[in-house]
Order: C-alpha cells, then sequence, then structure tokens
C-alpha cells in the first residue's frame, strides 16, 4: 500500500512517465522476490524499494514543472493493477502450499 500511494503521489505531481517506470520496476523487483520465503524478506531490506521512489520523487521536485497527463494516469492505474495481479497470486500460491502441508500433516 505504501508502493501504490508513492506512485499515485508521484502521478499527482507530474513525474515523467520514465521516472514512473522506474519507480514501478523498483517495486515489482521488490515483489517479485518478496514472495521468496527468507530471501525475499532479506531483499527488501537491502534493496528498500520505497526509499529509491522516495528519492526520485524528491528529486523531481527539486525541479518542478511537470504537469500529469491522462496517459501518465493510465499508466499508474495499469501498474497498480499488476501489482494487485502479482499480490493476489503470491497470496493464492501461499495458500495452495499451506493447504497441501495441511493435508501432509494430517496424513491425507
Amino acid at each position: 500500500l505504501v508502493s501504490a500511494f508513492a506512485l499515485i503521489q508521484a502521478a499527482r505531481l507530474g513525474v515523467p512517465k520514465i521516472l514512473l517506470v522506474r519507480m514501478s520496476l523498483n517495486i515489482l523487483i521488490n515483489e517479485v522476490i518478496g514472495i521468496v520465503p527468507v530471501i525475499g524478506d532479506a531483499f527488501s531490506f537491502w534493496f528498500k524499494s520505497n526509499a529509491r521512489n522516495y528519492q526520485i520523487i524528491k528529486n523531481h521536485t527539486a525541479a518542478p514543472g511537470a504537469v500529469a497527463r491522462r496517459s501518465d494516469w493510465i499508466f499508474v492505474i495499469a501498474v497498480l493493477g499488476l501489482l494487485a495481479g502479482i499480490f493476489l497470486c503470491g497470496l493464492l500460491v501461499s495458500f495452495l502450499f499451506l493447504r497441501e502441508i495441511a493435508k501432509l500433516l494430517a496424513g491425507h
């Protein structure tokens, strides 16, 4: 949610699409690797996508002038949809994995 908020705020501030892409890639990399137990947590601790994205916004606001366009909002909405899909897939895989473990422990 924090990552999504940062992306929305960046679009409101008129951050150019190329920077929105960089921010999105930071989020996606963190989410995809973050799905892996233990390794994902260690990577997230090191990678700090939200800190990287905050720096991108901070650097952009130091030299303002851009205005958010409709295409920027469409892009942000698409990325947020993709992030939601990745999150839901991770939940589904976790649920299926835990269900199989429960079956093995129950002896079914």
